[in-house]
């Protein structure tokens, strides 16, 4: 008998690292995939901001979708408001679009929580309030963009993104002030 449980508690001791070294190397290729995420689409969404942020603030639409482009199109948005003080940042959510209702389970509506967005049901996308103080602020913005759709609808590295910008018809390729914080890539 007391074999048998020497053996079975090995058993259970095995199991469990095995358990929590999946979890572990899990977790650490989320981090890995989120980090190539922010590396590829940070500064591309930066510098659509800054375009934006540089445009009248008399001027309506100024906001920028990145959806990510695949069938189920989930995307984030975000719009300068209170004369480009704040902006009003926004997440799909079930309110507009039915089908996605079973996608935002507990996790996910804990994942957005974590970001700041609004969980509550409302008559509105998941959103959330950000301060624009400067260019510091619109990196920091981008950098929650990638963070949600990575995060929240598993945006993966092979993806790529449609940017719906109205004020910036053209691709900005950087400017002094988007340079500060992404370099030019060399191929």
């Amino acid at each position: 008998m007391g074999t048998i449980r020497a053996f079975l508690n090995r058993c259970v001791a095995t199991v469990l690292l095995i358990t929590f070294g999946a979890t572990t190397a899990n977790a650490d290729a989320t981090e890995d995939r989120i980090a190539a995420l922010q590396a590829k689409f940070r500064c591309p969404i930066f510098e659509y901001l800054v375009a934006l942020h540089d445009t009248s603030p008399k001027l309506k639409d100024r906001y920028l979708v990145a959806e990510i482009n695949t069938k189920e199109r989930y995307f984030t948005q975000c719009i300068f408001y209170n004369k480009d003080r704040k902006m009003h940042c926004e997440a799909e959510s079930p309110y507009y679009d039915r089908s996605v209702s079973s996608y935002f389970t507990p996790e996910r509506l804990a994942i957005l929580k974590s970001l700041g967005y609004t969980t509550k049901p409302s008559k509105n996308n998941f959103h959330l309030e950000r301060k624009v103080t400067g260019v510091e602020s619109l990196y920091e913005i981008a950098g929650l963009y990638v963070d949600t759709l990575a995060r929240v609808f598993d945006m993966q590295i092979y993806e790529t993104l449609n940017y719906i910008a109205p004020r910036v018809p053209l691709k900005p390729s950087g400017s002094p002030e988007t340079q500060r914080f992404c370099q030019p890539k060399l191929s």
